[in-house]
């Protein structure tokens, strides 16, 4: 009969067995290694020990999870705790207890099994929803699945589904839990003027940004505004095509300077055109 050990040093030891295991399984081939009092077998993982993905050490019994879903035990089976009840398949996660067990399985529910002293294997109704388990001599644990709300959040010119904190984190409107993206009727994004490259378009200053554009503000109009660069003739600036960019042009000529407007490396002949042809106001 093996040392009968108190709920923190079992669990503990629990811990242990069950992190050093998952750790082989994880990194090599699904096996697990047992090792400590075996008076039972505990021990003695039986074959073929492979293919394991979680484990569980009880009183004097150990359990392993399959990747099928199916539970395996071994050891001490005076209650039957080795004797997995059907349909054995679909589990997730297992945790042994002193002569009990549970398995959670795929749909969120509890099957406890073997000795039920204190009700342990009586899951209380509900019995859904449960996402992780924990078994100890005298009392189990049940950690139920939390549901965030979620609904549709408008955030610049589109609209995506999530939950109102982090929705207002990222500069959204939450439009309400249970609201969705294709009937919310989020409000039309606002959009204004923005320069790229001298050119004009009125979209919103999310989609400017992205452009790498200048964002001229909200309502703004292309024809009311004059982008940086869009009149490359008006060589000195002053928002007209005039004798003095001429000047500039023939001052230039030959150099690589200002007056390149065709930006081929030298002030000619067809920078002069450039000037003649945006000849007046830009």
């Amino acid at each position: 009969m093996g040392i009968r050990m108190t709920g923190l040093t079992r669990i503990v030891a629990m811990t242990v067995l069950a992190a050093v295991c998952s750790a082989n399984a994880a990194a090599q081939d699904g096996s697990i290694v047992a090792w400590g009092n075996s008076d039972n077998g505990q021990c003695e993982v039986p074959e073929p020990n492979e293919n394991f993905v979680a484990v569980a050490a009880g009183y004097s019994h150990s359990l392993g999870l399959k990747t099928d879903g199916s539970i395996v035990g071994w050891g001490n089976n005076a209650y039957g705790q080795c004797d997995v009840p059907e349909p054995n398949e679909d589990f997730v996660a297992v945790a042994g207890g002193y002569f009990h067990n549970l398995g959670l399985k795929t749909d969120g529910s509890i099957v406890a099994w073997e000795w039920n002293g204190d009700g342990l294997c009586d899951v209380p109704e509900p019995n859904t929803d449960f996402v992780a388990v924990a078994a100890d001599e005298t009392h189990n644990l049940g950690l139920k699945r939390l549901d965030i709300p979620a609904g549709a959040c408008c955030i610049g010119d589109g609209c995506v589904s999530t939950n109102e904190a982090a929705c207002l984190d990222a500069g959204g409107v939450y439009m309400g839990d249970d609201t969705d993206c294709a009937t919310a009727g989020c409000p039309e994004p606002l959009t204004g003027a923005c320069c790229v490259d001298g050119a004009c378009s009125v979209i919103t200053e999310v989609a400017c940004l992205v452009l790498g554009g200048t964002y001229l503000g909200d309502d703004t109009n292309c024809a009311d505004i004059t982008c940086p660069g869009s009149c490359p003739a008006d060589i000195t600036g002053d928002e007209t095509v005039d004798v003095l960019d001429l000047l500039e042009v023939l001052s230039q000529w030959g150099t690589a300077g200002s007056a390149d407007i065709t930006g081929d490396g030298v002030v000619d002949v067809l920078d002069l055109l450039e000037v003649l042809s945006a000849w007046g106001p830009c």
